[in-house]
């Protein structure tokens, strides 16, 4: 993880952890969970370098979630991280996982 401010974010796919790489038959499904130290502007879930999944409607400084990829990658590997922005222009990022969906 990295941060401009010690913002604590958990950012878990299918059980595992931030720098994880793993094969799965499943969709990859996240629990993600942020205590901002102030009010939070947008969450972002990046795959492959592109804006996958993008939370912009966050009320506080707090956010959890569960989200399910509607869209999984079959034809190779996926690399997943959270981008956290914060009002105050403070921002934090997750390690990535890689993960490679086998039909």
């Amino acid at each position: 993880m990295a941060a401009t401010d010690e913002i604590p974010l958990g950012c878990v796919c299918n059980n595992e952890l931030p720098g994880s790489i793993f094969e799965t038959d499943e969709a990859p499904k996240f629990q993600i969970s942020i205590n901002g130290t102030a009010l939070l502007k947008r969450v972002t879930l990046v795959r492959n370098e592109k804006n996958y999944q993008v939370w912009d409607e966050i009320e506080g400084n707090t956010f959890e979630i569960d989200f399910e990829e509607n869209e999984p990658i079959t034809d190779g590997e996926g690399r997943y991280y959270l981008r956290v922005e914060q009002v105050d222009g403070n921002m934090a990022w997750s390690s990535p996982v890689w993960v490679t969906v086998k039909p």
